[in-house]
């Protein structure tokens, strides 16, 4: 995986999604519960609302200049119910709102040393950005994420709303929400779309920032 920014590379498997703000967390719950079409541009449920908890590790080999960091990388451990998941993201590039970057995913486990998980593309990038230096964790976060799959012809967006708890020494030390929507399949034009749809609704806005970058103020503003 090279470092820095730029278009993602063609052949790797990417992330392409949109990331907005959310003020008015009922409205939002509101519109998944009950999609409107004509509110998001076309856009129809393609299947039943469901709740995932999850809890979020981000790592480094340091907490405000490390090797991820350098590199533009960003690296995640993942727990949802008993499976834990290795997420190895690299900075993108943003067109209408939508932004499309480098996303590896692999198995892992609860240990921060990716010598015990289990082989993947996201380990071996991983390791190769941190160059093996231990890792350790720089932020974590909790989400209780309510999402549905929306459909428009072919184009198909997860969308979710997610409740934001950072986490630091076991305590809560800030919460936010966020909307996104992610493609799952089909046309990144119409996900633009739908993004340009969502910020005209009220209660909906800009994105505030990463949620890694959310995590970490968090702690700092203790």
């Amino acid at each position: 995986m090279s470092a820095g920014g730029g278009a993602p590379p063609a052949g790797e498997p990417k992330e392409i999604e949109v990331k907005l703000a959310v003020a008015r967390p009922r409205t939002v719950r509101r519109l998944l519960l009950s999609p409107d079409p004509a509110r998001l541009a076309g856009f129809a449920a393609a299947g039943p609302e469901h709740i995932v908890q999850l809890t979020d590790r981000y790592l480094d080999t340091d907490p405000v200049a490390g090797r991820l960091f350098l590199k533009s990388v960003r690296a995640r451990l993942r727990r949802e119910g008993l499976a834990t998941t290795v997420t190895v993201k690299r900075s993108g590039v943003e067109a209408r709102g939508v932004t499309t970057r480098v996303e590896l995913e692999g198995p892992a486990t609860r240990s921060l040393d990716p010598g015990r998980w289990p082989p993947s593309a996201a380990r071996a990038a991983l390791l190769e950005a941190s160059a093996s230096e231990p890792l350790r964790v720089i932020a974590q976060l909790r989400q209780r994420r309510l999402t549905r799959l929306l459909a428009r012809g072919v184009t198909v967006v997860e969308l979710s709303l997610d409740a934001l708890q950072a986490v630091d020494r076991g305590r809560v030390v800030g919460r936010r929400y966020e909307l996104e929507a992610e493609l799952v399949n089909g046309d990144e034009t119409a996900l633009a779309e739908l993004g340009e749809a969502l910020l005209r609704i009220d209660g909906i806005g800009p994105p505030l920032g990463s949620k890694m970058r959310f995590a970490i103020d968090s702690a700092i503003a203790l």
